[in-house]
């Protein structure tokens, strides 16, 4: 279970979280939802540890990520909005490389889940926003992760591609893992994908359904 226990996190003079609180089973796809300036960003970065909140606490299952930040970075896959990937290495050497890193055994599977082997020699400088967003979405699914945050994952996607990515999001959970993801088009993935939701305002959790 991921646990979220009164978190809060200010910036200056800003709070930005305020006492958020939620729990989320294993083997569910739950999803933050809410206007800019709500505060999911923030709160997806705390759960990830990549930001230390100032009072309150996380922890998925019995893993703290940031007390058990080695254990933690092994489980975890993150889909941010706008990732800083290498703009001078090919689409098949960022791919081999986060392989590597996972010690992954499925690349060529997930590179032709993203329709990637046919792009595999180009920079990632020469592509679009589109087939650059497959890359950052498909190296979340190398390896064997357990814990899924998303951020946006289907937004500049082809119908096809996002459509995948849905029944890899859904087969994720059905596996036992955890994905929290963000989205703005709530109706469509609500349908087919999602579980629960956590509507966020100002800083604080409204409404859990």
């Amino acid at each position: 279970m991921l646990q979220v226990v009164d978190v809060s996190k200010s910036y200056k003079s800003r709070l930005a979280l305020k006492k958020v609180s939620f729990e989320m089973p294993q083997s569910e796809v739950w999803a933050l939802t809410g206007p800019n300036g709500a505060g999911k960003t923030t709160l997806l970065k705390v759960i990830l540890g990549l930001m230390k909140p100032d009072s309150g606490s996380v922890i998925w299952d019995t893993v703290s990520p940031i007390k058990d930040r080695e254990e933690f970075q092994k489980l975890v896959r993150y889909v941010p909005q706008k990732a800083n990937l290498y703009p001078n290495l090919t689409v098949g050497e960022t791919m081999e490389f986060f392989a590597l890193l996972r010690e992954a055994d499925n690349l060529e599977d997930t590179m032709e889940k993203f329709d990637l082997m046919s792009i595999k020699d180009q920079f990632l400088r020469t592509l679009s926003g589109g087939q650059r967003q497959k890359v950052v979405v498909a190296q979340a699914f190398l390896g064997k992760g357990k814990y899924f945050i998303m951020d946006e994952p289907t937004i500049n996607l082809d119908n096809e591609t996002a459509e995948n990515v849905k029944i890899m999001i859904r087969q994720i959970a059905n596996d036992g893992g955890y994905v929290l993801l963000t989205t703005h088009i709530e109706d469509d993935l609500a349908k087919q994908l999602i579980d629960h939701r956590i509507l966020m305002e100002d800083g604080s959790v409204k409404e859990i359904k």
